[in-house]
């Protein structure tokens, strides 16, 4: 199979961590390659997928001689939390290069996306709606079955959700102010900061996994991690979405709809398990971090 150098910002809520490992499980040599971000306000621990990682400094750059004899078939670029300016010397390596950009419905990320996207071979975007502003295929987020597996079931709480510790941000005002409004009406378990089997085991915990779009547009990892954990999704509605509706998922139009939909499902046990076993089978059939990886490697042909 391939060799793949992937370029990203080690931090425990990228999306690159996934993919790292979806690749190699997919039976290519990967080897990783970033700067560590900050962890404050993580309360999982980090993980580094594999013996082949490179650390950098700040503003150091990999070295292609530290790869030894190894040489890469891809240099794959993942955005991790705003990695900007590392090891671009390396897109004129002569090797092909792929970018995969995860977070365009940020419009300072969008702008900064625009600059980038020209300067890899092939461009991947998370998001569909900004497919077209970048010249890119669609690749959508995805779950890790073997992570986003609860150790535990419960029904301890109503709803749960699980986040970044960043809710001061204007972004997500119109999210955090739903969030308020529902611990005032349900049990909650709303937790930032928690990271890999954690955040499954808190998806675990309710009845049902609750989530809001930033614009209405932005099909967030939240949505394949919380059908994977086995539990109902209630979501707002998003381009792409890869749920039957009523079947493994249902969405809302307005906040009183929201309600609605929540007050059936927590006064309906049965159609809880039926949608919750539905999407995950949705999950495992084509939404796996594997089946987007091997989607990626096809798309460059190495695979």
């Amino acid at each position: 199979m391939a060799n793949v150098l992937m370029l990203y910002k080690f931090a425990p809520h990228t999306t690159a961590n996934y993919m790292a490992r979806a690749l190699k499980a997919n039976s290519h040599d990967v080897r990783t390659a970033g700067t560590m971000a900050s962890l404050q306000g993580f309360k999982t621990p980090y993980r580094l997928w594999g013996p082949h990682t490179y650390p950098l400094g700040e503003h150091e750059t990999l070295d292609m001689a530290r790869l030894g004899d190894w040489r890469p078939d891809l240099i794959l670029w993942v955005e991790s939390g705003g990695a900007r300016g590392a090891n671009w010397d390396l897109l004129d390596s002569g090797i092909p290069t792929a970018g995969y950009f995860i977070d365009s419905q940020n419009p300072d990320k969008l702008v900064w996306h625009k600059r980038l996207a020209p300067l890899f071979d092939f461009r991947f975007e998370a998001m569909r709606p900004w497919c077209e502003e970048l010249d890119a295929q669609w690749l959508p987020l995805a779950c890790d079955p073997e992570i986003h597996t609860p150790r535990v079931y419960s029904e301890e709480y109503d709803l749960a959700w699980v986040g970044g510790p960043w809710g001061a941000s204007p972004l997500y005002k119109r999210r955090f102010e739903a969030m308020a409004r529902l611990q005032q009406r349900y049990r909650c378990n709303f937790v930032s900061g928690v990271y890999f089997e954690d955040m499954a085991d808190v998806y675990g915990s309710a009845k049902i996994g609750w989530h809001m779009s930033v614009t209405g547009k932005d099909l967030d990892m939240r949505v394949f991690e919380i059908m994977c954990s086995g539990k109902p999704l209630v979501t707002d509605y998003i381009e792409g979405l890869p749920i039957s509706k009523g079947i493994s998922g249902v969405v809302y139009s307005a906040e009183d709809g929201m309600f609605d939909v929540i007050n059936w499902l927590l006064d309906d046990p049965d159609k809880r398990v039926s949608m919750a076993q539905e999407a995950r089978a949705e999950m495992l059939a084509a939404h796996t971090y594997q089946h987007r990886a091997h989607q990626l490697m096809h798309a460059v042909g190495l695979e």
